[in-house]
């Protein structure tokens, strides 16, 4: 598969995690933080334990991006940047980081290159 159809993907992705995000913060019936704190006040719950792992995994993710864009040789700012978007929208932030790096391709990338 060529760059081109891979980032095609990738926004192609983005776009519709974007558009599910949108659509349930329209659709819900109470506003994100207070869907938050019923569920951190139910510990035991089955929603809290997915959402740690969801969180767990964003963590390595971040571990994992933070290295490879310092081998990328990205500035601080851009790092910083992605850690807040995927920490903050987590699979938006994440997909974000992967166009951004597959966008500034890098003959190197081992994302990109041909398996």
């Amino acid at each position: 598969m060529n760059d081109s159809k891979k980032i095609t993907g990738l926004i192609g992705l983005l776009t519709a995690f974007i558009l599910l995000t949108v659509y349930i913060a329209l659709t819900s019936a109470a506003p994100i933080w207070e869907e938050a704190a019923q569920m951190l006040a139910n510990v035991s719950s089955l929603q809290f334990h997915v959402m740690v792992d969801i969180y767990l995994l964003v963590l390595l993710f971040c571990i994992w991006m933070i290295k490879d864009s310092r081998e990328q040789g990205y500035s601080i700012k851009i790092q910083i940047m992605f850690v807040f978007l995927s920490v903050s929208l987590i699979s938006i932030g994440v997909m974000l980081y992967l166009l951004y790096r597959a966008k500034q391709h890098k003959p190197s990338s081992p994302i990109l290159e041909p398996r």
